[in-house]
């Protein structure tokens, strides 16, 4: 059996059997919650980390890609970018100071 799957494998899964939850343990442990999950330098942001930004999901902002609605993207290659500013701007033509504000 040994040859079969190999050492590492029984290594493997003789830990996990002991440790379940040890691959998930350091999933998040660099990040805190005041810690944005972007680099602060670089500009332009994934549709996931302009979506979170937003506080949006992602799926919206892929949808106002294709209805139009959304912030304004770039693409670089066959990468989809959002700059913060843009973003930013976006954000800001939806202020309203009542719920009757059109």
């Amino acid at each position: 059996m040994v040859a079969l799957f190999g050492a590492a494998f029984f290594t493997r899964m003789t830990a996990l059997r002991e440790s379940p939850a040890a691959p998930f343990a350091n999933i998040g442990a660099t990040m805190t919650d005041n810690e944005p999950p972007w680099d602060e330098d670089a500009p332009f942001l994934t549709t996931k980390e302009a979506a979170r930004f937003l506080k949006l999901k992602p799926n919206t902002l892929e949808k106002m890609r294709v209805y139009g609605g959304g912030p304004i993207y770039r693409k670089h290659g066959r990468h989809v970018r959002y700059h913060i500013d843009d973003l930013n701007d976006w954000s800001n033509l939806r202020k309203k100071d009542s719920t009757a504000d059109e």
